[in-house]
């Protein structure tokens, strides 16, 4: 065997090893060009992620300002209130479900920003986004249930305080 075929040989044994290593951490190694129609949807979906935040934002705040302050300022006779910290808790509850699709809308961009990075490298991930992709779910998971809990607990201060 000649030195220029050790090379390609000792290569072609440590392409093998990576494209083993990187498949059992659950990643694909292609041609960059290959994913150029992925690549292009990747770039949309971060651009308009930000739009999609604010839309979201402002959807979620005005709604439960609204509600909650007509509630208090035309239905309910303020000095007569009963249990005002089911009101403060649904606030609270909202506020920290704001916080979590604030935090989601942050990790959506890092995760497709680790996804585009990854494809102009070649590199397809079975899971796009990693961790990222997986604090988004989450932070989703939790904005929801924080804001049903909001809505129980005025809920449930309206049947308090209107029976």
């Amino acid at each position: 065997m000649t030195i220029a075929e050790a090379d390609i040989e000792a290569e072609r044994q440590e392409t093998q090893e990576t494209g083993q290593k990187e498949k059992e951490a659950g990643l694909v190694v292609c041609d960059p060009s290959a994913f150029g129609e992925y690549r292009q949807h990747l770039v949309l979906a971060s651009q308009t992620a930000q739009t999609d935040y604010d839309k979201t934002l402002l959807w979620l705040s005005g709604g439960a300002l609204v509600l909650s302050l007509t509630l208090v300022e035309k239905i309910l006779d303020k000095n007569q209130m009963s249990s005002p910290d089911l009101l403060l808790k649904a606030w609270l509850a909202w506020i920290a479900s704001l916080t979590a699709v604030l935090t989601s809308f942050y990790f959506s961009r890092q995760a497709l920003r680790k996804a585009i990075w990854r494809v102009d490298r070649g590199i397809v991930e079975l899971r796009p986004g990693g961790l990222w992709a997986v604090c988004t779910e989450a932070a989703n998971i939790m904005a929801g249930l924080l804001f049903v809990a909001g809505i129980a607990s005025v809920v449930w201060f309206c049947y308090v305080n209107v029976r």
